[in-house]
Formats: C-alpha cells, sequence, structure tokens
C-alpha cells in the first residue's frame, strides 16, 4: 500500500525580486499555471547564472496576508512595507507554492542562514556578504517583531561590487492558517485505498514511480485468467531525459516459467506517450496502449486498467484494479494525475438525461401557452342580452 503524508500548511506565497542585476527573467505569472512548476523552473534558471539568491523568510505567511488594510503603515509591518516596496519594482508573485524554502535547501552550492530581529543594518548586511562568500543563498529569517527601517534598505540591499547579480525572495515557512499548523492530515495522490490484502506492486527507481494493484492476466484461445504474482523484478529497466524503459518480470504465473510487462515511454512536445508488450516465455505480444498518455508533469491514473493485444484472434488482456504511473519529471510522490475516466461518465449523462427532460418540459409548457386563443365574439353590453328558453319535461 502506498502513502503519503502532505500538510496544507506547507503552500505559502513567494516573491522574487532583482535586488541586484538582472538574472530574474521577470515575467507574469499565469493564474492558470503551476506555481511549484514554475517556482523550481526559476530556481533552476537563477542558479545556472551564477547568481545568489538572498531569502526573506518569515514564520507564518499565507496569501490572505497580502491583502489590502486600512490600518496605517507602520514601521515593524513587514508584509505592509514589502508592499509598499515592491509597487515601484517589477517581480514575480507566486500565490501557491509547496513548502519554497525545502526546495532552496536542495541546492548544491550551499546555504546560510541568518535570524533578523527588527532591523537590517550594516552587521546584518556584513554578515550576508561574508555568508555570500561560502554559499549561493542565504537565508535571513524575520522575528516577530518585523523589519524596523526603510523598506528601500531592507529589501534592495547595496552589497559590495564584487556580487554583481542578486535575487530576493519573500516566503514563509507555514501558511498562517493555524488550523492544520502542527497536525498532518493524510492524503493520497493515488485512487482512495482501503487496507487489504490484495495483491499490489511498487516500482521505485530513479525516474520512474508505479503503483499496480491485484494484477491478472487472461488468454482468451486458452480460456484462462491467471493471478499475477507480487514478487516482480525490474531489473533491465532504463531512465532517460526523453526516454525510459520498465521491465516488470512477475516470475512464475500459471503454466509459464516467465511473465514480463514491457513499457517504453516517449517524451516530445512536451507529453508523454507509451508502447508495450507482454512477454511469455519465449513468446512476445505487443499490446495497445495508445492511450497510456500524459502531460510531462502529470502521471496516469486509471481505477480499472486494461491493456489488449492487438491481434484480436488470439487476445491477451493485462488487468489492473488500481493503476498509477509516472515516468519523467519524478520526485518523492506521484504528481497530479491524468484520469482514464472518458469525457462522458455515468454521473455526466445523469446530468444530460435531467436537461434533457427539463427542456421537453419547458417546451410543452411554451407551446401551450401560444396555442391558447381568445373568444372572436363578445356580448354587447348596451345591446339585448342573450336569454335561452327553459327546457321542458
Amino acid at each position: 500500500m502506498l502513502d503519503f503524508d502532505t500538510v496544507l500548511s506547507d503552500e505559502v506565497p513567494a516573491v522574487l525580486w532583482n535586488i541586484k542585476g538582472d538574472a530574474l527573467r521577470v515575467t507574469p505569472v499565469s493564474a492558470l499555471g503551476k506555481d511549484d512548476y514554475i517556482y523550481e523552473n526559476t530556481l533552476k534558471e537563477i542558479l545556472e547564472k551564477d547568481a545568489k539568491i538572498l531569502v526573506f523568510a518569515t514564520n507564518r505567511l499565507s496569501l490572505e496576508d497580502f491583502s489590502s488594510s486600512d490600518k496605517p503603515l507602520a514601521s515593524n509591518d513587514t508584509l505592509q512595507n514589502l508592499q509598499s516596496f515592491l509597487d515601484g519594482q517589477r517581480y514575480m508573485f507566486m500565490s501557491h507554492v509547496n513548502d519554497p524554502l525545502s526546495q532552496i535547501h536542495e541546492v548544491h552550492c550551499g546555504v546560510q542562514e541568518i535570524v533578523v530581529d527588527q532591523s537590517i543594518d550594516e552587521n546584518v548586511l556584513q554578515s550576508v556578504s561574508m555568508a555570500f562568500d561560502k554559499s549561493c543563498v542565504v537565508i535571513l529569517h524575520i522575528t516577530d517583531a518585523g523589519i524596523v527601517g526603510p523598506r528601500e534598505k531592507a529589501f534592495q540591499p547595496e552589497f559590495q561590487k564584487t556580487l554583481k547579480n542578486i535575487i530576493g525572495i519573500f516566503t514563509g515557512l507555514k501558511s498562517s492558517w493555524g488550523g492544520v499548523n502542527e497536525e498532518h492530515h493524510k492524503f493520497r495522490n493515488l485512487l482512495s485505498l482501503e487496507e487489504s490484502s490484495e495483491q499490489n506492486y511498487v516500482n521505485f527507481s530513479s525516474c520512474i514511480i508505479m503503483y499496480a494493484e491485484n494484477g491478472t492476466l487472461r488468454i482468451d484461445a486458452a480460456n484462462t485468467t491467471i493471478s499475477l504474482p507480487s514478487n516482480i523484478d525490474t531489473n533491465g529497466s532504463e531512465c532517460g531525459n526523453n526516454t525510459a524503459l520498465l521491465k516488470l518480470k512477475f516470475g512464475p504465473a500459471g503454466e509459464y516459467s516467465n511473465v514480463v510487462l514491457v513499457f517504453n515511454f516517449t517524451s516530445q512536445m512536451g507529453s508523454w506517450t507509451t508502447q508495450s508488450y507482454l512477454e511469455l516465455s519465449e513468446a512476445q505480444i505487443n499490446l495497445n496502449s495508445k492511450d497510456l498518455a500524459a502531460p510531462n508533469e502529470f502521471s496516469y491514473s486509471c481505477g480499472d486498467f486494461v491493456l489488449k493485444s492487438n491481434n484480436i484472434s488470439d487476445l491477451y488482456i493485462v488487468k489492473f484494479s488500481r493503476f498509477q504511473i509516472q515516468p519523467f519529471q519524478v520526485k518523492e510522490k506521484f504528481n497530479e494525475s491524468f484520469d482514464c475516466i472518458t469525457w462522458f461518465t455515468v454521473p455526466i449523462w445523469m446530468g444530460v438525461f435531467v436537461a434533457l427532460i427539463l427542456i421537453v418540459i419547458i417546451n410543452v409548457g411554451v407551446y401551450s401557452l401560444f396555442s391558447i386563443r381568445t373568444m372572436d365574439r363578445f356580448d354587447d353590453p348596451k345591446g339585448k342580452t342573450i336569454s335561452v328558453a327553459p327546457g321542458t319535461d
């Protein structure tokens, strides 16, 4: 069973700007883009230009903290001073970055950390300059007292001439929302699963993550269904930037001494596609896996995953009750999933059916209203009234 712990409070805003030089290519951040992906790529571009990074980190920060306030500007109000400073600067703003400081700590050029209590004075700047001699990243941890003094010197400090490119980043350790500050809530990037005794397979390699559960192989010609064993071997799998190969050797299954499922992944034009085949002893059967595809930064998931052979007369079917895989841009867990569910699911069809019924009822009602006709003759109030003679028995 594969499970991951995620803390919602790890998502905090991040603001980036050029303190010195132009190593940061300031571009508008799309609201439809993924902030984690943009933030990670921006850090890579900055470090590739041999730039230094000065991080201003507060204990708590959230998107709501940047909302406008009617209170007057205070000398120790860090956020208000930052917003006033950014009014005259070009900067990048990302609203939801997952634990940005952890990504900064992963850089290979070293990280130095300094605690700042109220003021960024000459002593702090001297300490920062000395820290930049040892590493490319310096983190200033701002206490709850905030930053006192001119905001221009605080967020745009002057450094020695030997430092050419310096990027400023303002972010936080945790979200300001205290409801989940210390409690870890369990979430799953896979489909929700209950603990069970079903067979499941998990494969981690340097570029591939895969999860599969309850695998079976059906051979129509022999009218048999074989349960794939849980002991698997991934020897022969290969990783690369644009190609990846995953071999799943299931060992003896049924009458077959060796069952191997092979996935060959190719990345082109921002998406990855798959070709797959099945090895049964000495035979090789090509499988139809054209639907096993997704954008590079996405994983692929399916609640009822099926691979069929191209030869219909001699049909081989590999099936997993739960399946998820990601061959590129792998970190410690699955990225957001590209699901196999088609556009028109059962709930969508139910909605369409109800909508059609409502449209029919409305049309019948409107047609009935337009079919009403008024009388063509009326009684004349000034003339003789109409009288009807009483009937006789």
